[in-house]
Parts: C-alpha cells; sequence; structure tokens
C-alpha cells in the first residue's frame, strides 16, 4: 500500500485540528519523521482565507506544542492550504479535496458522519486514498451496527481507520510489553494469582467549553466505551501471534466477546453514576453541572461512571474489572491497577499485613509502580510496604500525531475494525439501558472532591 503525503481536514476550524492534530504533525517534523511537510487542506465552513489559517494554525503549535522550534514551525504552516467548504456538500468537497490520493480526516461532530459519508461517496474518492473516522463510532450498540453499514456500502474496510488515540498512548502500549515480554509477569497474569483489576481515568477538570457534546454523551461515553476499553484490551487480552496487523486486533475483538452481557438489573447493581454540583477546584468556584453554559438538566448526564465487568474465559473468571472515569474530582487519578492476591501459605502467614502486592501503570504523565512487601529492619519478622518506581520517558510525538502517520503509511494494527466498534459498544449497552430506565440512581457530588463509591 503506497505512503500518503497529502492530508485533507474536515472540520479544519475546530478543537481537534486547531489543538490536537497540527500540533501533533509538527511535533513529528520537529522528531524526523516526516521525509518532507505535508502537503495539509483544512476545509471549515468559516470565512477564512490561506493566511489566517496558517497564521491561526501557527499560532496553536506555539501554544500546544511549545517544542517545535520556529523554523520548523514556518516550514510546516507554508503547506497549510485552506478551502471554505461545507463538509456534506458534494460538490463543495470535491473542489476542496480534488483529484490527488488523500488522507481524509473527518475530524467533525459525530451527528454529521452520514450525510459526510453519503458526499464523499458520491464524488468518488481517488483510488489509493483513506478515511480517519474520530470517536465515537455510533451512540449505541445499534447505531454503531449502522455507522459500519453505512461506511460498507461506499467504502471498503482497508481503506477505513477508525481512531481512538489511546491505542497510541505509550502507558498503554507498555502494558503487553509487561505482559508478554517478561518472565516474572507472564505465568502470574491470571485468576489464580490476580485478584481483581482497576481502571481509573478521573480528572479535576470540568466541561472545558464541550457542552455541546458532552451533555448528550457523558462520562461512560466519552471515556469508557472506548479510551478505557482500549486498556481493558490490553490488559486481559489473549498473547496475539504479533502486535501488528490483524492478530492484535483478532486478540482485542475475541477479548471484548469474553466480557459477560449483563441484564439491565445486573447492570444497575454493577454501576455508579454520579454528576458534580457547585464547588470548588483550585481556587476557582464551579458552578452546578446543571448550570453550565449548554446544558440541559433533563438529560441526566453523568460527570462521573464506575463499572464492574467480568470476564468469560480460562484466564479471568471470577476476577472484577473496575472501571471508573468523572470529571470535577478532587485531584487526576489515571491509572491501570493490577492488584495480586495474597500469599495463602509460607513463613510470614502470620506476619501478613493487609497491602496486597501491585503493578500499576501511571497514565500522562507516564510510570510504572510494583508495590512488594519487605521486613523491617529492626524486626525481620514484621513486615512493611515497599514501592519501586519508574518514570517512563515522555513520547516523541503525541498519540494523534502517531496515529496519522500509520495512516499515511497504511498501517492499521492500531486502530479500531468494524466488529471491535460494535463489541465495544455491546459490552457498555448494558448500563446505558439500565441508566435509560432509572436503575441505577443519579448521585451527586461537590465539585473538588473525590467520588466515593462503597
Amino acid at each position: 500500500m503506497a505512503d500518503l503525503n497529502r492530508l485533507v481536514i474536515l472540520g479544519a476550524a475546530g478543537d481537534l485540528s486547531t489543538r490536537f492534530l497540527l500540533p501533533a504533525m509538527a511535533d513529528a517534523l520537529q522528531a524526523g519523521k516526516l521525509e518532507r511537510p505535508l502537503e495539509i487542506i483544512g476545509v471549515a465552513r468559516a470565512d477564512w482565507d490561506n493566511d489566517h489559517y496558517r497564521s491561526r494554525s501557527a499560532d496553536a503549535i506555539a501554544e500546544s506544542a511549545p517544542g517545535v522550534e520556529a523554523s520548523v514551525r514556518d516550514q510546516f504552516v507554508e503547506h497549510l492550504h485552506y478551502v471554505k467548504a461545507d463538509a456534506t456538500d458534494a460538490d463543495a468537497l470535491s473542489r476542496a479535496i480534488g483529484d490527488k490520493p488523500s488522507l481524509i480526516y473527518l475530524a467533525l461532530p459525530p451527528k454529521i458522519y452520514p450525510d459526510c459519508i453519503r458526499a464523499l461517496e458520491e464524488i468518488g474518492l481517488t483510488a489509493g486514498s483513506r478515511i480517519i473516522i474520530e470517536k465515537p463510532f455510533g451512540d449505541d450498540y445499534d447505531s454503531a451496527v449502522e455507522l459500519n453499514k453505512l461506511l460498507k456500502q461506499h467504502f471498503s474496510e482497508d481503506t477505513i481507520y477508525r481512531i481512538d488515540h489511546f491505542t497510541a498512548l505509550q502507558s498503554v502500549e507498555a502494558i503487553p510489553a509487561l505482559r508478554f515480554a517478561n518472565r516474572i509477569l507472564q505465568p502470574v497474569w491470571s485468576r489464580e494469582h490476580i485478584e481483581q483489576v482497576e481502571i481509573i481515568f478521573e480528572d479535576i477538570s470540568t466541561l472545558g467549553g464541550r457542552a455541546s457534546y458532552y451533555d448528550t454523551a457523558g462520562a461512560l461515553k466519552d471515556m469508557t466505551q472506548n479510551h478505557l476499553l482500549q486498556i481493558l484490551c490490553m490488559v486481559a487480552m489473549e498473547p496475539p501471534e504479533d502486535m501488528q496487523g490483524e492478530s492484535l486486533r483478532d486478540a482485542k475483538v475475541q477479548l471484548l466477546k469474553d466480557v459477560r452481557s449483563w441484564s439491565p438489573d445486573e447492570a444497575a447493581k454493577m454501576s455508579y453514576r454520579a454528576r458534580y454540583t457547585a464547588g470548588e477546584i483550585n481556587g476557582k468556584q464551579i458552578p452546578d453541572y446543571v448550570d453550565e453554559d449548554g446544558v440541559d438538566p433533563d438529560n441526566r448526564t453523568e460527570t462521573f461512571a464506575k463499572i464492574q465487568l467480568e470476564i468469560d474465559n480460562d484466564r479471568w473468571t471470577g476476577v472484577p474489572f473496575l472501571i471508573r472515569t468523572g470529571k470535577g474530582q478532587a485531584y487526576r487519578r489515571r491509572i491501570a491497577n493490577i492488584v495480586f492476591k495474597q500469599l495463602d501459605e509460607g513463613p510470614y502467614q502470620t506476619h501478613m499485613i493487609e497491602t496486597p502486592n501491585a503493578l500499576q501503570l501511571y497514565m500522562l504523565p507516564d510510570s510504572l509502580q510494583v508495590r512488594l512487601l519487605l521486613n523491617r529492619p529492626e524486626d525481620p519478622l514484621q513486615l512493611r510496604e515497599v514501592n519501586l518506581s519508574i518514570d517512563l520517558p515522555q513520547e516523541n510525538i503525541p498519540a494523534h500525531g502517531a496515529l496519522i502517520l500509520d495512516a499515511l503509511r497504511g498501517d492499521q494494527s492500531r486502530f479500531i475494525r468494524d466488529d471491535e466498534a460494535e463489541e465495544s459498544w455491546r459490552v457498555v449497552q448494558p448500563f446505558l439501558d439500565a441508566w435509560a430506565q432509572d436503575l441505577t440512581p443519579m448521585h451527586e457530588y461537590p465539585a473538588g472532591t473525590q467520588v466515593e463509591t462503597n
């Protein structure tokens, strides 16, 4: 599959393109990952010209990618071009995209996807072109199936790149390396030795101007259904034949298929939801979520979600997987916490303390910590907790940039396949159903506090 050197961003005036995509590709140029600057065509409805787009992009890169040298930034923006067009208008899109093979990034609100996909099919993509679709891939299981049907009607699966940037986070990619490349871990990565797994992604941030999207999604759809299930796959999947191509994607899909489907009543018992009320974070007064600009109180949108999953296979039966995420918390917690079982025999049984062994992978910033038990120097029979930790080196380029480079090369390994997108929704659908029926109450917590669910 031939490499591409042309990127078309539909939705170029939006936050995703401005704060993430362009700075990431400028980082890639700075890091020497591009032989030459990309030709980038920004497409949006804003009444801009090339000069305005380049100036605005240069400012965004300076702010979001401060490590990019001024000379590299100037070289990068020289290759930016802007076209005013509606992404759902076939004629306008045809003029904007042209007839060169291109990587077309749909940095658009999900509700526009169907009309944009039909417009792209109508104009006919030049041979060799590919499409990147940003998460979420649908709004629930049924809509994910319908979106896949629409895509398959018009494009082949090998041209579709469903992106979830968590697949390229260094901390997430470190998990299979820890599991499958280390003899001290590989034999004990199972229900015989692991008590439970926690996947936690909690933040002090609140809406941050995302009410138009977030209030129709909530914590479960925004984080758990996609990003955090990617972490689950890395923690729990069976060893793939290799970490590239279809072998990796097959292993992820099989893991998701092994996740037990709860009934709505079971899902209600296995979940907790809440939203923040007025509070204070870092000295700043935070309004009640329902009073935030753009929020519709009737949506009953949660800003905190916790669910418990179980995996029905030989490796994991009986091990609870606890996944929680939330906004407006007291502090950031971004961790995959593998908690091991206590030893049930041996000479230290009468001196054992309650703290179990654990392997903890922290994300953004990335570090690894191992919790062990050792004896106290003053009393060799008394045990104490010891934490061994290492900071992981920073990524050369952001995850979005790494994945765009993959797509330009035609490598789908770290992208989401159609069946994976559907299985991810199947996993969370019972919780959506239970919550829609109000089987799980909506709790509240003051902004700036940590949610306690026990």
